[in-house]
């Protein structure tokens, strides 16, 4: 096993331990975007984006003493506080805030990746906008989550990779903070505006080779 593959091991542990808490007080819960994509091309994360909800009603106070009840000591997480308004995010809807946090026992090479881990905690609104999260993804390249060990691709990630084309959800722009950032991320891949437009092409391509194919039958 190599040395990337250990790190992504430990990163899946890491994972596994935050989400056996946060599913006591969601059940739902989930890691999604950045990290299972990340190591679905076989690639460290640059930290773990963690989604949930918890009743509508709950302050933010109380949200603070439930997540640091149930998230893993062992991971010696500490943290810099929860925000309502992230420029990376502040686009997606559903999102009630994000509480971020450092976990300062993960040991890394300092080469690789910052010494300290981050984890975002997203919560959602509702249970309706967190099943809905990955669909609403700005940029179709991070529509992917990950729970029980196991990787969960949609449609639209599997077709960005089959197509290197990446394209945005509706009210989306490549100048919004979070799709420049996946441009700058994934600089071979194509850029569209929508889906449909690269449906159109893949399916143009497709029946140009059927043709190409069968040319001597016409």
């Amino acid at each position: 096993m190599d040395y990337y593959t250990n790190i992504i091991k430990k990163q899946k542990e890491i994972a596994s331990m935050v989400l056996d808490g946060l599913e006591i007080i969601c059940p739902w819960a989930r890691l999604a975007g950045g990290a299972p994509r990340d190591w679905f091309f076989d690639n460290y994360a640059r930290d773990l984006d963690f989604y949930y909800c918890v009743d509508p009603s709950t302050t933010w106070h109380e949200q603070e003493a439930q997540l640091n009840k149930v998230l893993p000591k062992k991971l010696d997480l500490r943290t810099i506080g929860a925000w309502e308004n992230i420029p990376t995010y502040n686009t997606m809807p559903g999102i009630k805030n994000i509480s971020t946090y450092y976990a300062s026992t993960i040991e890394f090479n300092e080469k690789i990746i910052k010494p300290e881990f981050r984890i975002q905690l997203i919560r959602m609104n509702t249970k309706a906008d967190l099943m809905n999260a990955v669909k609403d993804f700005a940029v179709s390249i991070s529509k992917v989550w990950w729970k029980n060990n196991t990787t969960h691709t949609t449609d639209d990630f599997l077709l960005t990779i089959a197509t290197k084309t990446m394209w945005l959800n509706d009210g989306y722009s490549w100048h919004d903070p979070y799709c420049k950032k996946m441009s700058k991320r994934f600089p071979k891949y194509n850029k569209a505006i929508n889906k449909d437009a690269v449906v159109s092409k893949a399916l143009s391509k497709t029946l140009q080779s059927v043709r190409n194919e069968y040319k001597d039958n016409y």
